[in-house]
């Protein structure tokens, strides 16, 4: 690009934007003056004639460019003119551009937008709209004109509007404006006395005096003032209190600020609780929560002002004590109420109980328990609000008499008697305890004592508020001795034995002997003995109280003789064999058993399947590992194994009657040579036989119920091997019944006489004789007669029976009557 200037003339330069994220650099020749080097648009101007290369730079983090200008400075000056800097102006106002005219400059103005041209110096416009005014200055000896421009903005007035001019009471409210708020627009609001939001335009106010009030709205270069005029009435009723607390029959002073000055204020309500009802000083006594309220007016205008007066009382506080007493013991446990009160009705009641003796509840509660100890007045005071007051009441406590026993620390032996003596300084009388034997009188006051250990006794008095004393008689024992149990030993042991294991007690004399051992005798109680024989050691170990005595036995295990005897048992039973030794009682015993490759540790060996004879050896172990002692027995096995099984035939009989007793056996080969079976039922045995077969007879049962009892059978073979099998046999009972009337009229019912029976009972024969001893009715069966005789209806009559019947195996005749009803 290429530019032509004159001498002094300034024009700006433009390489770009004011990029965030770039920087310009500008190469500034000598004979320029640049306003900035590092800007996109720096003012220039021409100080000296000639042509000058600019050079500008952008500069970014990602790429940098350059651009070119030559300028050319003629030496003729430019032409001078007076410029104004851009501006901006509220709309409707008036404003000179240019300045004083210089001689033999020409000017010529032009706009933008278009509209406006002048040839002064300083023409004054008036633009509506924001407007750049291009002036064109020639002098005739700078060959191009000079060019530059200034930029009118423009601004819109705000619009506002206020309330009207008013007068209100004093402490009326008052909205100042009912303005349509604009955007950009500032707000400000000015007056005599305070203003809710002196930023909003629509503000409220509450005058106290008279005055102006003017709302200021400001946008750019456009401010607009509008005023409101506002006359105050004096008036006003202000009680200093909002709410008062006093207590019931309590008065209360009530003052009134009243204006204008000298007026008096009304009082409500009149309900006899205040002492006038005009004037600015009443009195209030009101018995119950009262609003009072407090009116003045003047024309136009009025005022109320109120205060609510709490009344405040207290419940009925006078103190109790339960239980109630004159006066207490120490230790005694005392509840101090008052009348129960109903919480709601005193919802802000406090409680407080000074300090006091023996306190055992918190001090806020209304009712307190103590702990008696001396005489004081307890206090508690209460709070409801406004109401406050003291309550007490006065707790005497009597003091128990003093007690003592002396000696004040006895010991004694045990079985010895000691005398206590009891000083006491009551009036009443005194008991002792325990009351268990040991104390030779209960109410005296020298007793003397026995115990037969350690003992406390306790004197009481019976005094209105008693008193006891204790004191504690320590019964010393015999020595306490503390030896090793009874121990087993090998007769090879080497290491000695500590028979006592406790501490020996200091005035204590300890004495080993041994009755097995005339020689040995030791003082040591820690002496160590190793004996070669059973041995019993004895101590006696004696205090001032008398001796004790314990005993020691140390058995010394020499090798026993141990018997294992051969057994023969039949094939399928169970071999148990046990071996005996002559080791004494109580001596650790180990046995180790072993036949077929298989081995038992049980003290008796159980083998419960042996099927041939086999050698059997035992290692027994004796003592604590003392020794093992080896020896063997040949177990036998005889016959063949074999089973049994039982039943009978019937399985369910009648007493008396007879069943089969079915043996079978079941051997594989069978079993040869005589046989022997015994037959049980019920525990006893009721025969014996060669064959597997029994018959029997006669069996007996409960002649008053059905009862089921076991069948057993025993066979052993010729080998003298036994095997048992059992089963069960139902034996069941027989009852008749022979009825005493009948009514053959063929009703269905009891029409026939005969001998009602069970299964098991049968009727040999019955007869039936009328009174004159005629047979009417004969039968050796079950036979059933129906009432009549020679086939005509027998009458009415009392008829004798006889019969003969087998019951429960056992044959019974019986007589009788019946008697025949139609």
């Amino acid at each position: 690009p290429y530019l032509d200037g004159c001498l002094g003339e300034s024009f700006e330069l433009s390489a770009g934007s004011n990029f965030d994220l770039a920087t310009y650099e500008w190469d500034v020749p000598a004979g320029m003056t640049f306003s900035c080097v590092d800007c996109p648009n720096p003012e220039v101007i021409a100080s000296t004639p000639g042509t000058y290369n600019i050079t500008a730079t952008l500069i970014t983090d990602i790429c940098t460019t350059t651009d070119d200008l030559t300028i050319v400075v003629n030496s003729a000056p430019a032409p001078e003119y007076e410029l104004i800097d851009d501006i901006t102006i509220c709309e409707g106002e008036d404003i000179s551009i240019g300045g004083a005219a210089n001689p033999g400059v020409t000017y010529s103005w032009t706009s933008n937008p278009d509209g406006f041209i002048s040839d002064q110096s300083n023409p004054s416009v008036s633009p509506t709209t924001e407007t750049t005014y291009i002036l064109s200055a020639e002098n005739g000896d700078c060959p191009t004109p000079v060019l530059d421009s200034v930029t009118i903005s423009v601004d819109i007035a705000p619009i506002v509007s206020v309330a009207n001019d008013t007068t209100i009471c004093q402490g009326e409210t008052i909205t100042l404006g009912n303005t349509e708020i604009e955007e950009g627009v500032v707000y400000m609001w000015t007056g005599p006395d305070e203003i809710e939001a002196d930023t909003f335009p629509n503000t409220t106010a509450t005058p106290g005096v008279s005055g102006v009030y003017a709302l200021n709205a400001t946008r750019g270069a456009c401010e607009v003032i509008e005023t409101v005029n506002v006359e105050v009435v004096e008036i006003q009723v202000d009680i200093q209190q909002d709410t008062v607390e006093i207590c019931l029959g309590e008065s209360l002073d009530i003052s009134a600020f009243v204006l204008p000055a000298g007026e008096q204020a009304a009082w409500i309500p009149d309900d006899g609780s205040l002492n006038t009802l005009l004037g600015n000083e009443v009195i209030a006594t009101p018995e119950v929560s009262t609003w009072y309220f407090a009116s003045h007016s003047v024309p136009g205008c009025g005022r109320t002002d109120s205060i609510f007066v709490r009344v405040d009382s207290l419940p009925d506080l006078s103190i109790i004590a339960t239980p109630e007493k004159d006066p207490y013991c120490p230790g005694e446990t005392v509840t101090l109420i008052s009348n129960t009160y109903d919480p709601s009705s005193f919802p802000f009641i406090e409680h407080e109980w000074l300090s006091g003796l023996g306190y055992q509840t918190p001090d806020s509660l209304w009712n307190m328990v103590i702990i008696t100890a001396d005489t004081f007045e307890y206090q508690r005071i209460t709070t409801n609000r406004a109401c406050i007051d003291t309550a007490s009441i006065l707790i005497n406590v009597e003091q128990p008499p003093n007690m003592s026993i002396i000696p004040e620390n006895p010991t004694i032996c045990e079985g010895e008697t000691i005398a206590l003596d009891l000083s006491y300084d009551g009036n009443g009388g005194v008991s002792w305890e325990p009351q268990d034997g040991s104390i030779s009188c209960e109410e005296c006051l020298d007793p003397n004592v026995s115990p037969t250990g350690t003992t406390t006794y306790t004197a009481t008095s019976d005094d209105a508020c008693p008193s006891s004393a204790s004191v504690t008689v320590i019964v010393e024992n015999l020595p306490v001795i503390s030896v090793i149990g009874d121990q087993t030993i090998c007769d090879t042991e080497t290491e000695s034995i500590q028979l006592f294991t406790g501490t020996p007690e200091a005035g204590v004399t300890y004495t080993w002997t041994s009755p097995d051992d005339a020689s040995f005798s030791s003082n040591d109680p820690l002496v160590e003995v190793l004996p070669d024989m059973t041995t019993t050691y004895e101590l006696v170990a004696e205090n001032e109280c008398g001796p004790s005595t314990a005993s020691v036995t140390i058995n010394v295990i020499e090798e026993p003789e141990v018997i294992l005897d051969d057994q023969t048992i039949c094939l399928g039973d169970v071999l148990v064999m046990e071996a005996i030794s002559d080791l004494p009682d109580g001596v650790n015993e180990v046995f180790e058993w072993s036949y077929n490759g298989m081995t038992s540790n049980e003290p008796i060996l159980t083998i419960p399947d042996l099927t041939e004879t086999t050698e059997i050896t035992l290692d027994y172990t004796y003592g604590p590992n003392c020794g093992t002692v080896t020896t063997m027995a040949t177990a036998v096995v005889v016959g063949n194994n074999f089973s049994v099984s039982v039943d009978t035939e019937p399985d369910t009989v009648f007493i008396g009657g007879s069943a089969l007793l079915n043996a079978t056996v079941n051997a594989d080969p069978p079993l040869t040579g005589e046989v022997t079976y015994d037959w049980f039922i019920d525990g006893v045995l009721v025969g014996t036989s060669n064959v597997p077969t029994f018959t029997a007879t006669d069996i007996e049962g409960d002649p008053e119920q059905d009862i089921t009892v076991p069948v057993e059978v025993t066979v052993t073979s010729a080998e003298g091997c036994v095997r048992m099998a059992d089963t069960t046999l139902v034996i069941r009972f027989a009852a008749i019944r022979i009825p005493n009337v009948f009514t053959p009229n063929g009703d269905e019912y009891n029409n026939v006489f005969k001998v009602y029976h069970t299964e098991g009972v049968e009727v040999i024969s019955l007869r039936v004789y009328n009174r004159w001893g005629q047979l009417v009715f004969e039968t050796t069966t079950d036979e059933e007669w129906d009432g009549t005789f020679k086939g005509e209806p027998a009458q009415s009559d009392v008829y004798i029976y006889t019969t003969v019947y087998t019951l429960n195996g056992e044959q019974i005749e019986e007589s009788g009557e019946i008697t025949l009803l139609r």
